[in-house]
């Protein structure tokens, strides 16, 4: 039996929050490094990285996974008073984000705590609904949530350093994010070949997926651990091969049709280049390597994979799954273009150019995103 709809749907709540978090996290550090407001006392790059994923990244998770618990656990969904006393909880920790400049010695801290406040608040919804339907598959969701609050609360408390605690993070973030794009992916590709008379036969293999599992969750605990190392390195460029065969196998040329479709497919490809790129700057010490591999994962998988899985959820649920919709095409567009000029910036003649550029892209791209979710509300859906 299905559980009944739920009288607000989580990703109506949290898309917007993540729309308006991923163009923040952009135009606060533009400023901040313009001398029209302080530099935050976390420092510009770190509190760009932090809003990054707290801002932007964690809202768009929120809202996809609360929106699918129902058809994972058969589950009523989170009720509206809990879903708005989480997104109280991100508006609380980005005015601390970004009033730190005026916070003192203190900010920093405040920023921390309430971030892991925000992170395992969702950890705690999304795992006891999982919990009481004896979901073991998904249990992995809530777990890397946790490791995610974990290392911001440890960082507050002072017992770890803050740009370990956010290497922390971010590997967890990429775990769930390449988890869910994994399993989007795929899935629509298929249902789009089937609606144009074209099925698919099998995408990947068990083997595969196992592969993928075990060799990024080693590449990304070394990425935390010793990101500079050699044998990092050698285990990000397995990772790399085994996310490029598992890439090829979901066939995303059958998606050529339609953009934001091949989206979910161009953003999984930045989790590879990612690794390569990261073992490259360790094999020749360049840092303009590493800075393409940070941005391969933070523009390309956190922009571009997570703006194309939102719109997939918008269309879902406002009863087109699989057509096209300008809103959501022009949201996947800019955010790969702004990818795509930020990746290029370190090796340009003029860095600040395209990465000017970039900036306007994903901003115009957040905004997309934002109109697409509003449509539902426009038509009365």
């Amino acid at each position: 039996m299905r559980p009944p709809p739920p009288r607000l749907r989580p990703y109506r709540v949290f898309f917007p929050l993540a729309a308006i978090g991923g163009g923040a996290s952009v135009v606060g550090i533009a400023a901040a490094r313009s001398g029209l407001v302080p530099i935050p006392a976390m420092g510009d790059a770190a509190l760009h990285g932090h809003e990054m994923l707290h801002g932007a990244f964690a809202a768009a998770f929120a809202g996809v996974v609360l929106t699918a618990l129902p058809r994972w656990t058969g589950r009523s969904a989170p009720t509206p008073s809990t879903l708005l006393a989480l997104a109280g909880l991100w508006a609380a920790a980005r005015v601390a984000a970004w009033a730190a400049p005026w916070g003192g010695a203190g900010a920093t801290t405040a920023v921390l705590a309430l971030a892991a406040l925000q992170v395992g608040a969702t950890a705690a919804v999304i795992g006891a609904a999982i919990l009481a339907a004896g979901d073991r598959r998904d249990a992995i969701v809530p777990l890397l949530l946790l490791v995610m609050a974990g290392a911001d609360a440890l960082a507050a408390l002072g017992l770890l350093a803050p740009e370990t605690a956010l290497r922390v993070v971010f590997a967890a973030a990429l775990g769930l994010a390449a988890l869910i794009g994994g399993r989007v992916a795929p899935a629509l590709t298929r249902h789009w070949a089937e609606s144009r008379g074209r099925p698919l036969g099998p995408l990947v293999s068990r083997r595969v997926e196992i592969a993928v599992a075990i060799s990024s969750a080693a590449a990304l605990t070394g990425l935390v651990l010793a990101p500079e190392s050699r044998a990092t390195a050698g285990l990000a460029i397995v990772a790399a091969l085994a996310g490029l065969t598992r890439l090829a196998g979901w066939r995303g040329s059958a998606c050529l049709g339609h953009p934001s479709l091949l989206a979910l497919h161009v953003g999984s490809a930045f989790l590879p280049l990612g690794y390569f790129a990261w073992a490259a700057g360790v094999a020749s010490g360049d840092p303009r390597l590493f800075d393409l591999a940070r941005h391969a994962f933070g523009a390309g998988v956190f922009g571009v994979m997570c703006v194309a899985v939102q719109t997939s959820v918008v269309r879902r649920h406002d009863g087109r799954p699989l057509s096209r919709d300008g809103f959501g095409d022009a949201a996947v567009i800019l955010v790969l273009l702004a990818a795509l000029l930020r990746l290029a910036a370190p090796f340009s003649d003029d860095p600040l150019e395209p990465a000017r550029l970039a900036a306007l892209a994903w901003i115009g791209g957040h905004a997309a995103l934002l109109a697409a979710v509003a449509r539902g509300w426009w038509s009365g859906r």
